[in-house]
């Protein structure tokens, strides 16, 4: 019996002895030790990270909150926009309405055009569109809106003849641009912001307030955009954009006032903005970016 319990000592030492001359065992420890300190470097940057936001600092509040829309009601136009163009009116007038908007958006791309034609032309389409409204009132008028945007769709996925996307975009294009929402020819804004971007452009060709009969959403975007993301604008344009964004229940747009003005030089306002905005929220961020607003005015 001894001998044999020796025997199975001896075994188990010899397979204690074997692990610890494995290399496979060897790497794993060491892996196992180099993850550890990986894990305690993460721990570090992060508390550091964390340490850093907690002391006050004066901060150039140059970075606003991006722009949130509720995908529910991104939807629920998107649907009812389908809805309106496949019941767009096919009338004499409704059809006079497409067509003028059409060749004025053909003529946008001649330069030379003379400034009397073109208002002649423009005074033309507005009757075009209050004729369709009299004879057949808001829905109607709404629902050829809905079937421009479906060109428009149409002519970014090049289903159209190449003298329908001139007619259609015009110089849609260029103002995309100069909104930011597109760079090098490629969106970078929401594809919803164009759509309503583009209905801006209808409504204005009109003679239309820009967001006339806009949905909230719409708002959001469309004033949102402009104010948290079109940095070629002016700054009044945008502070101005960011009150409509506001008031249609834009998110984080206290801040995002007072960083519109800190980008105004107007650091001042800015400070004052900033602090509600940090004392509503408890954001440490916001604190040290009124702080550094509060710098600059001195």
């Amino acid at each position: 019996m001894e001998e044999a319990a020796l025997s199975r000592c001896d075994v188990y030492a010899l397979r204690v002895s074997t692990n610890a001359n494995d290399p496979a065992a060897g790497r794993a420890k060491r892996s196992l030790s180099e993850g550890a300190q990986l894990y305690v470097l993460l721990v570090l940057a992060v508390s550091c990270a964390l340490l850093l936001c907690m002391l006050p600092r004066e901060l150039a509040a140059l970075e606003l909150p991006g722009l949130r829309l509720p995908s529910a009601a991104v939807q629920a136009v998107l649907q009812a926009d389908a809805l309106a163009s496949q019941h767009a009116p096919r009338t004499p007038a409704a059809l006079e309405l497409e067509r003028l908007y059409l060749e004025d958006g053909q003529a946008e791309d001649r330069v030379l055009e003379a400034l009397d034609q073109r208002s002649v032309r423009r005074h033309q389409l507005q009757d075009a569109y209050a004729q369709l409204f009299y004879e057949q009132g808001l829905p109607a008028v709404l629902a050829m809106r809905a079937r421009a945007v479906d060109k428009l769709e149409a002519a970014l996925q090049l289903r159209l003849p190449q003298e329908q996307v001139t007619g259609v975009m015009g110089v849609f294009a260029y103002a995309l641009q100069s909104y930011e929402a597109t760079r090098g020819g490629e969106e970078v804004a929401p594809h919803f912001v164009l759509r309503s971007l583009y209905k801006v452009r209808w409504n204005l060709l009109m003679s239309l307030p820009a967001d006339f009969a806009f949905t909230p959403v719409e708002r959001l975007a469309h004033h949102g955009w402009i104010a948290l993301h079109a940095g070629q604008r002016a700054a009044g344009e945008r502070i101005q954009s960011l009150e409509q964004y506001a008031a249609a229940g834009g998110w984080h747009a206290i801040e995002a006032h007072g960083e519109l003005l800190f980008l105004a030089r107007q650091y001042a306002l800015a400070a004052r903005a900033l602090q509600v905005a940090y004392e509503k929220t408890g954001n440490l961020r916001l604190r040290n970016y009124a702080r550094g607003a509060l710098a600059a005015a001195q």
